[in-house]
């Protein structure tokens, strides 16, 4: 899926709620699969790093993705909608990079389960 300034609004939200969907369904597995692997004495600990992980996480990831957004328009030698189209498929680029490798961990994590079985 590409998007471009004839975009309409409507599929933008629809694929940020995608988004959102399948980082959720991405998120709560992995810090489940976490918390079963701690120790009976640490799980308060690991509960409350769980629980503000994310957060600490996605501010900066938001952050560089905009720094990323505004120096790709600004350095791109479009002007006007035709610069911010171009820092915002740069963006998109490194996205996908990041999911990628959301994927990639998700899968080692799943491939390596190694809960005691009983």
């Amino acid at each position: 899926m590409s998007f471009d300034s004839r975009t309409q609004i409507a599929v933008m939200l629809g694929a940020l709620i995608l988004f959102g969907v399948a980082m959720s369904l991405y998120l709560a597995p992995i810090l489940t699969l976490t918390m079963s692997h701690a120790e009976p004495d640490t799980i308060g600990i690991l509960s409350s790093v769980k629980a503000v992980l994310p957060s600490v996480i996605g501010m900066p990831g938001v952050g560089i993705f905009a720094v990323i957004c505004t120096y790709a328009s600004k350095t791109s030698l479009a002007v006007g909608p035709a610069a911010s189209e171009a820092g915002f498929h740069t963006t998109m680029y490194h996205v996908y990079i990041a999911l990628g490798v959301a994927a990639a961990c998700l899968l080692f994590a799943v491939l390596t389960n190694s809960r005691p079985r009983g």
